[in-house]
């Protein structure tokens, strides 16, 4: 057995690269930024994409009420007021609760269906609040804001809680039909 030590590759020590701890410390501060970027960015991301879910909702019941009231020439009822159901073309196989109309719509949060509110108190993400302003002192005023009076009278509107970084009862989305 020839143990010959020339076949050996030889390491050069002193002329070899090699990271300082300077520049180790700059690639993990670097991340530590990239990843605080990511934790702060990305439940807003979210919140913003649940809050868009809820008008995506209060939309849809907007969009039902006024194809209903296309049929019929009536709001279908909702649970505030009952008024609707007397119009002249709504008779009692016609006139139907608005959550007949839209069917189940599901929180994005909890996955169960909106509580719908008889006030116009919203306290919850997943409570929406519907009424036909004809008959009722709250609604929408022309901000786009819940209201207890002065709200835009003669129109179906929707309110649905919108979600802040702080709390899961932030402002309101409140929308009608113009």
């Amino acid at each position: 057995m020839n143990n010959n030590n020339n076949s050996l590759p030889k390491f050069n020590l002193i002329n070899k690269p090699a990271f300082t701890i300077i520049e180790v410390i700059i690639v993990l501060v670097i991340g530590a930024v990239i990843m605080l970027a990511v934790f702060l960015v990305v439940p807003q991301l979210q919140r913003t994409q649940r809050n868009t879910n809820r008008q995506n909702a209060a939309r849809r019941v907007i969009t039902a009420a006024e194809q209903y009231k296309a049929s019929y020439g009536v709001y279908p009822y909702t649970v505030t007021s009952t008024v609707n159901c007397s119009g002249t073309l709504a008779t009692s196989s016609t006139c139907k609760p608005i959550t007949d109309i839209t069917g189940n719509i599901d929180t994005p949060t909890s996955g169960t269906q909106y509580t719908i509110q008889t006030t116009a108190t919203i306290s919850n993400v997943n409570n929406m609040y519907i009424v036909d302003n004809t008959t009722a002192t709250s609604g929408c005023n022309t901000s786009g804001k819940l209201v207890s009076s002065g709200a835009i009278a003669g129109k179906f509107a929707v309110a649905i809680a919108q979600e802040t970084a702080s709390s899961q009862t932030g402002d309101t989305f409140c929308l009608s039909y113009p």
